[in-house]
Order: C-alpha cells, then sequence, then structure tokens
C-alpha cells in the first residue's frame, strides 16, 4: 500500500457531528455549573435534558433522575439549577446498563445498527467518497447501538483500507483518494471519540505511540480509543515518535502499560535503539504491548496482531492492577 496507511494491524478538541445534531430537537449546549462545583463551565459538548433521555429510553424521568441523583450518571446543572446530561455520559450508561432504545431519533440514531457485512460495505463507500458526515453518522451508530471498537478497527475499517491502498496500482487518482479516506477517517473517528467514556480520576494510564520512522496515524489512534473505551486513560503521542520522548514521557506521566503499533520498517539503528527501551521498560514491570505489521524489524516478539488481542491484553493488565491494590 502507498501513502499514509498501509494496514490497520494493530490493531483535538472533538465536535459532535452536525449532522446528526440538527436532527435531534433535545440536545442542547451553553454554559453549565458541574455537578458539585459553583463555576460556570462554557462547552460545546451536547447534553440532554432528564425528559428527553426519559422519552429515548421509555422509561419515567423520575427514573433518569433517580439514576442521575446516585450517581448512576454523570450530571451537571445549568445556572438555574436544572440537571443536564451530556450526550456522551448518557450513552456510556445505556451500554454499560444493556437498556434498550426506544426513540433513538433522540439520540440521533438509526432504528438498528447495520450487520457487520453491510456495515463493512458502508465505511468502504464513505471512505472512497471522502464523505464524513455520513461516515460519521455509520461509526456513532454502530457504536451507540453497542458495537466494539476493536471489532470496527480489526473488521470494516482494516478492510475497506486494505482496497484503498491498491488503488495507486491501477488508477492515477488511486494516492489521492487514499490520502483523502486517510483524514475522512481520522474526522469521522475523532467525532466517535467524544462520545467514548472520559474514565474516572481513579482510571489507570496507558501510553502510547508509532516509533520513529513510522508515519501512519491511524493504528496508534484506534488503539487508543479501544483503550479508552476499555476504561483507561489513554494519551497517543501518535505517529513518528522518537525512543527518548517515548522514554521521557513513560518517565514522567507513569503509566500502566505502553502501547506500540509498527506499521513501517525500522531502520536499524532505530530498532536497536527501541529493542534496548522496550527491554529496559518490561523490566521495570511495566506492561508493554507491541503489535502491527512490521513489528518484525524491531525483533520483538508481538503480543498480539489486532485491536481485540490489545483490548484483552488491556483487560488482563487491569485486572493484575486491581489486585495488587
Amino acid at each position: 500500500m502507498h501513502g499514509t496507511l498501509q494496514q490497520i494491524d494493530f490493531i483535538l478538541a472533538p465536535c459532535y457531528n452536525d449532522h446528526i445534531v440538527q436532527n435531534v430537537h433535545a440536545i442542547e449546549h451553553g454554559p453549565l455549573v458541574s455537578q458539585g462545583e459553583s463555576h460556570m463551565l462554557h462547552t460545546h459538548e451536547p447534553y440532554l435534558s432528564p425528559r428527553h433521555l426519559a422519552d429515548a429510553l421509555g422509561v419515567s424521568e423520575s427514573s433518569v433522575k433517580r439514576w442521575a441523583d446516585s450517581g448512576l450518571i454523570s450530571i451537571s446543572r445549568t445556572a438555574g439549577g436544572h440537571r443536564r446530561i451530556a450526550v456522551s455520559q448518557a450513552i456510556t450508561f445505556i451500554r454499560e446498563q444493556g437498556l434498550p432504545i426506544r426513540k433513538p431519533g433522540i439520540l440521533g440514531l438509526t432504528d438498528k445498527a447495520s450487520p457487520l457485512p453491510q456495515l463493512t460495505l458502508d465505511v468502504r463507500k464513505h471512505l472512497l467518497a471522502g464523505d464524513v458526515v455520513r461516515l460519521s453518522s455509520t461509526l456513532q451508530n454502530y457504536y451507540l447501538h453497542g458495537g466494539s471498537l476493536a471489532t470496527l478497527g480489526d473488521g470494516p475499517i482494516r478492510k475497506a483500507f486494505d482496497d484503498i491502498g491498491e488503488l495507486w496500482q491501477h488508477r492515477d487518482d488511486g494516492i489521492m483518494i487514499e490520502h483523502r479516506a486517510v483524514d475522512c477517517c481520522l474526522q469521522a473517528l475523532t467525532n466517535v471519540r467524544n462520545l467514548l467514556p472520559t474514565g474516572d480520576a481513579n482510571a489507570p494510564c496507558a501510553l502510547g505511540a508509532a516509533p520513529p520512522g513510522d508515519p501512519y496515524i491511524l493504528p496508534s489512534l484506534l488503539a487508543a480509543m479501544v483503550l479508552q473505551e476499555c476504561g483507561w486513560h489513554a494519551i497517543n503521542l501518535g505517529p513518528n515518535t522518537p525512543w527518548p520522548t517515548i522514554a521521557t514521557a513513560v518517565e514522567q506521566l507513569k503509566p500502566k502499560l505502553l502501547w506500540l503499533t509498527v506499521s513501517a520498517p525500522l531502520a536499524s539503528n532505530q530498532a536497536v535503539e527501541g529493542r534496548k527501551l522496550l527491554r529496559q521498560l518490561q523490566s521495570q514491570n511495566l506492561a508493554v504491548s507491541i503489535g502491527g505489521r512490521r513489528v518484525d524489524s524491531l525483533d520483538i516478539p508481538a503480543t498480539g496482531n489486532s485491536l481485540q488481542d490489545l483490548a484483552a491484553f488491556a483487560q488482563q493488565t487491569r485486572n493484575q492492577i486491581e489486585q495488587l491494590q
């Protein structure tokens, strides 16, 4: 594959999808007072009133208020003291509780998510067209209906870029289409990331990057999103990150997990430096997850070849952390 992404192997101030917001009359914006605090918060994140969330779920407004007051749903308050629920918090609650959505349109959803084969076709079509709005809506709908981000990255997104990455061999505009598709995907994933739980103050920290000389941005971003979905505080340093930068970040941020996505071959001197650092970090009991199609150039065994492997590794690591506490 030519260009910005070879393959999703290991697999921004966010904005909510404008197309969805325009069709959700219940969503509100504006200054809020965070629960337990006295100062005003000016934010562009969309919010729902308890009544509108109750309508979406087919339950009473008093039930939603009770869930909010008991701490099951995180809320903020308006200057007048009215409860408001961030859409991202509402989605987290719905997914965690496994609640059916009676009126999905209130949350900007269609009646049901597409099956995986159709989702794969839709993702490819929207990426080829560079259609950020439709791709964002498709990915958000998949996630809000309970879909796994690891499955999304390992399946539809990876398969779409496998196809798109070959276009340069057959079409004069193939490279342009691929680069536009990457930008389209980045924007759509940013919209989805806005819906992910932010995690509590005690969430363990995970740090990740692509190594020096690796320009591919999507694999590490998807890894960060998968970890965030799993309840980690994920910090993504992005592509082409020097080894000394990774070492400094580990020292300062003290993560419990380090992930590394290797999608491009490393120069021999960079591989030597990387092996030395990673073995040093592993000897310090830092959980290190390494994956990617060119992990062989690092000459360290991969801990997984998919985002689903990363999610499993992260869950295992978190269980070990909790047992030691």
